[in-house]
């Protein structure tokens, strides 16, 4: 199984979800703006270790950026910011996945933010069955073989109690 997100937040590697694909970047990494390295987020908060209080009491401003320990070079977030392309080789990926997916699970998109509302398309276009939950209606909805309109956590959490309840009936 591989999950392809937009999030940013690496909630789905803090619940060991496997295969990953962060079509947006991680905030878990950062990237120098002149020589590309990356580096892990949590390696650099040695290099101000008042900074988050600091932070807490106001203090800190717009002059004290993070700087690259290999070249000097400002470093920012290892995001896709608005207007920037997606990172190739998670877009390649996230492609490879979709074309080659069985069962394509859409949680909680609207479906309408390009590159990635076309994944689900491609999915369909090579045979996947597609459900879709979401709050919303979305585009796509029309070509899904199964829509559920409501909160992920209140839909994931009624099917997992109907597959425990099938399977407790089961052993009986």
């Amino acid at each position: 199984m591989t999950v392809i997100t937009q999030n940013v937040d690496g909630l789905h590697q803090r619940a060991n979800s496997g295969n990953v694909i962060e079509l947006h970047g991680s905030l878990r990494t950062v990237r120098c703006l002149q020589c590309c390295s990356v580096y892990d987020s949590r390696t650099l908060l040695p290099l101000n270790p008042d900074w988050e209080e600091e932070y807490k009491q106001g203090r800190y401003h717009f002059g004290d950026e993070c700087r690259c320990i290999k070249c000097g070079g400002l470093l920012r977030p290892d995001v896709v910011l608005f207007g920037e392309n997606l990172p190739d080789l998670a877009w390649e990926n996230a492609v490879t996945n979709s074309s080659n997916a069985d069962f394509y699970v859409v949680l909680g998109s609207s479906l309408v933010v390009s590159p990635a509302n076309y994944l689900p398309q491609l999915a369909l276009e090579n045979g996947a069955k597609l459900l879709i939950i979401n709050q919303e209606p979305t585009p796509l909805d029309h070509s899904a073989d199964w829509v559920i309109n409501g909160s992920i956590g209140s839909v994931l959490s009624a099917i997992k109690d109907k597959i425990v309840g099938q399977a407790h009936g089961a052993e009986r």
